[in-house]
């Protein structure tokens, strides 16, 4: 079984792309929006490809940190398997590759029902730790009838006054970033937060993505924007990545009224799955869930030296409580 390294995915690669996350604009995203290096690992052996790693690398310090994807990058999944291949053996094959670089930190996440048994079982015995990342997913494979019906009655309600106040959902484009920024910046100000990215990955998204594989919405009034949100499609699924309103905005039910252009849009697209970008704050799990999603956990796998678990330790915790 061979390893190669490349920056871009192998063209003749037969492991099929399952979302955009494993495409060469993704990674470009990620290396223009975060300063992240990234690099694919393409692994076959005597029959033909049997795997595909889209891996991104950063260095905190002293340490070498590496993942498929790595936390902070809006990246949900990274990687993908032949079907029928040696899972364990290819797993086990790359944690030597990662380690015999020096890399401190590694972690994985795939996409749901990739990793089987065999796979998840390699990875424990590796000594990786299990963390589990929790969302709402919402079922867009129904009428939109079905999806309206199924939202509370509160997030029926927001979007009817948004409706009845007159607001109107336009596209943003690369010349937005910047106004849509500040508000994203202003929110998490007001939760005494860092914002999870700034204008680079705005502006990498715009430029790197085409246009099917992300909606950028924004709400103006008075030729000010008021409200957006940001939302990642693709190979059936669409995520939300970003929402942000100033407080009038807000109150008149803005953001329910992005969710449901967003849905409506997904659904003419032949979107059947909308994850709402994980949980973890309460007052924005309590909007989520008024979309009729039920939740979802999604399992991390990481692995850490000794000598980088205590800064590991100090980073994660600062990490989930925005400071970083």
């Amino acid at each position: 079984m061979n390893i190669q390294t490349s920056a871009t995915r192998p063209l003749a690669s037969a492991i099929p792309v399952t979302s955009v996350y494993d495409s060469d604009r993704w990674a470009l995203v990620v290396r223009d929006g975060f300063g992240l290096g990234t690099h694919y690992l393409h692994i076959d052996d005597s029959v033909g490809d049997v795997a595909c790693v889209p891996v991104m690398t950063r260095r905190q310090g002293p340490f070498r940190l590496v993942g498929s994807p790595l936390r902070g990058t809006h990246t949900e999944f990274g990687g993908a398997f032949a079907v029928g291949v040696d899972q364990a053996e290819i797993l086990q094959q790359l944690h030597r590759q990662l380690r015999a670089a020096r890399n401190s930190w590694i972690e994985w996440i795939f996409a749901p029902s990739v990793l089987d048994h065999a796979g998840q079982d390699a990875l424990c015995s590796l000594g990786y730790v299990t963390e589990h990342k929790h969302s709402i997913m919402v079922d867009l494979n129904r009428p939109l009838d079905d999806i309206w019906a199924g939202f509370a009655g509160r997030a029926r309600t927001e979007v009817r006054k948004a409706e009845k106040n007159g607001l109107q959902i336009v596209r943003l484009g690369p010349d937005n970033c910047a106004s849509y920024m500040q508000l994203v910046a202003d929110v998490f100000a007001r939760q005494q937060r860092n914002a999870s990215f700034d204008h680079r990955f705005l502006d990498a998204v715009h430029a790197h993505l085409l246009p099917e594989e992300f909606a950028h919405y924004g709400v103006f009034k008075d030729t000010q924007l008021v409200a957006g949100g940001l939302f990642l499609t693709g190979v059936n699924r669409m995520v939300f990545v970003s929402g942000a309103s100033d407080h009038e905005s807000r109150k008149l039910g803005v953001n329910s009224l992005i969710q449901w252009q967003a849905i409506q849009d997904a659904v003419a697209a032949g979107v059947t799955q909308y994850d709402m970008g994980g949980t973890g704050v309460g007052a924005i799990d309590k909007f989520k869930a008024s979309f009729g999603g039920v939740p979802i956990c999604y399992d991390r796998y990481v692995y850490k030296t000794m000598a980088a678990r205590v800064p590991a330790a100090l980073y994660q915790f600062a990490h989930s409580r925005g400071w970083v």
